[in-house]
């Protein structure tokens, strides 16, 4: 009996896994799919996958166009969607993230969110540190200046880019082939870096964070006194883009 019992629950289990898969076949690309581009992604037979859809249907999870065909997500999906949103805080999300990686290494972490031209300090938890780099939260700072700003230009489209370079030339010089490598090279590492050296007394790693629809929504960073800033800064690194990733994961991105 017990036996039994157990084959149905791993079947069950199975099942439920691929109803899962399937809802995870919609994006924003795909809206709209028939049964054979569903049956396709899941590599699932046809037949297979007309059961788990009509269960699915039934469910209120999806629903079907009668005249095209084509399953779109259902109101059931909406519903939660919704009840999601109100658990969604990006403040709260992030801090958990924030206190561990201060815990860690006892220095300022914290997260910027973009607008416009702008990065804005949205959230930060400061190094209990006498000497230590920290800025106001609510604080504005030029997208183009400093690592947190890069971490955060670099993920736009290249066509912004290129607008950036505009507005800094209206104020300053700048060599734009080697602010669009720097940018490139952010894009392929994901995450930025200041060691300090060179020109001023920061240290900083700054890692992306991104929407639910993939879009750039900001950044996580930590800022040290350059004196302190590590020589192997692979701990940082690792850190910072695996905290990014969590807070992105935690307000709905998903890497396709």
């Amino acid at each position: 009996m017990n036996e039994t019992m157990d084959k149905n629950d791993t079947k069950n289990v199975k099942s439920i896994n691929k109803a899962l898969d399937i809802l995870m076949c919609f994006d924003w690309n795909d809206k709209e799919l028939t049964l054979t581009e569903i049956s396709k992604k899941m590599g699932l037979a046809k037949s297979t996958t007309s059961r788990l859809l009509n269960t699915m249907l039934d469910k209120g999870f999806l629903s079907k166009d009668e005249d095209n065909n084509k399953y779109v997500l259902g109101s059931v999906v909406y519903y939660l969607g919704e009840v999601a949103k109100e658990t969604i805080d990006l403040r709260r999300i992030s801090m958990s993230v924030l206190k561990h990686i201060n815990t860690k290494t006892k220095e300022t972490v914290h997260v910027y969110v973009y607008d416009g031209l702008d990065r804005i300090c949205f959230e930060q938890v400061e190094s209990p540190q006498l000497i230590k780099q920290s800025v106001k939260v609510g604080s504005r700072e030029p997208i183009w200046v400093g690592a947190t700003g890069k971490a955060i230009l670099a993920f736009q489209s290249e066509e912004q880019w290129y607008d950036v370079i505009n507005e800094v030339k209206k104020i300053s010089d700048i060599n734009s082939e080697d602010f669009i490598a720097t940018l490139k090279k952010v894009r392929k590492d994901g995450y930025a870096i200041r060691d300090g050296k060179k020109d001023d007394n920061v240290g900083c790693v700054a890692a992306p964070i991104f929407d639910i629809k993939g879009n750039i929504k900001g950044c996580l960073a930590i800022s040290t006194p350059a004196f302190r800033f590590p020589e192997n800064s692979e701990e940082y690194i690792r850190l910072i883009v695996k905290g990014a990733k969590e807070i992105s994961e935690k307000i709905g991105y998903i890497k396709k």
